[in-house]
């Protein structure tokens, strides 16, 4: 592969800077398959964000190790009320995607608990969404063009609230 890209080209879901970067992405290749899958069905109108992404791979991370979930279950996310119509809208979308996703991968299990984090009470969809938009952390180029997200305990221990006071300059 070649050099990474200033800004990834458009329609590519992983943009990696050689081959040995790849293949130290445990996600790739179940990602990559199960999306060309939808798009080429007809399912998917365009590649999932990385929203849905980071969700879908924390979903598979704690489903076969306890301490992560226990970690991420330690963040700070925002109360239910404090949400906004349009926030928690998003946040069951954001779930609804990776469930299919998850589902295409042939991750049943995960895909069946992001379900169940929407139906019949969404507080758990919420939650786990709001651990991710509050702790999570955009990855950037050198340029700050947005190239993913990332989800980094310790470093998310800077700033705890709903309504933050700091942002990355």
């Amino acid at each position: 592969m070649e050099a990474c890209p200033p800004c990834p080209p458009k329609n590519v879901l992983h943009a990696h800077c050689d081959p040995s970067c790849e293949e130290l992405n445990p996600f790739w290749e179940g990602e990559h398959q199960a999306v060309g899958r939808l798009i080429q069905t007809g399912q998917a109108k365009r590649l999932p964000g990385p929203t849905t992404l980071l969700c879908s791979r924390i979903l598979r991370k704690m489903q076969s190790d306890e301490h992560v979930k226990r970690e991420f279950e330690r963040l700070c996310y925002c109360p239910d009320d404090m949400l906004s119509q349009d926030e928690k809208d998003m946040y069951r979308a954001v779930m609804r995607q990776c469930s299919v996703l998850l589902y295409h991968m042939g991750e049943h299990l995960a895909s069946k608990t992001a379900l169940q984090m929407i139906e019949p009470d969404p507080t758990p969809a919420y939650r786990f969404v709001s651990r991710i938009s509050m702790n999570g952390f955009t990855i950037t180029t050198s340029e700050s063009y947005p190239i993913g997200t990332g989800m980094y305990p310790r470093a998310s221990m800077i700033n705890h609230s709903c309504r933050p006071n700091a942002v990355q300059t």
